[in-house]
């Protein structure tokens, strides 16, 4: 189940999210964002030139590991398939 944003540990650790929000679509809700509308991304807390943290998004694009959002709601990464 989808969680707000707020309540996301900003620890490093990865998590599915998606922003909610978004302009431009028929109903306003998040129904793509370049081809996605979910993404796994972690919190960093390095200092950027504004001095905080950012989500960061594991894209598999070397040279652009980031993408710019701003997610409303996250949840937890499944479990991995179990070795048959």
């Amino acid at each position: 189940m989808w969680k707000t944003i707020d309540s996301a540990p900003m620890d490093g650790t990865a998590l599915l999210v998606m922003r909610d929000i978004w302009p431009g679509t028929k109903s306003e809700r998040a129904e793509e964002c370049n081809g996605h509308n979910t993404y796994v991304a972690a919190w960093w807390a390095c200092e950027g030139s504004d001095g905080k943290g950012r989500w960061v998004c594991y894209m598999d694009a070397v040279f652009d590991p980031t993408c710019p959002i701003a997610p409303t709601h996250w949840m937890p990464l499944p479990l991995p398939p179990s070795a048959a």
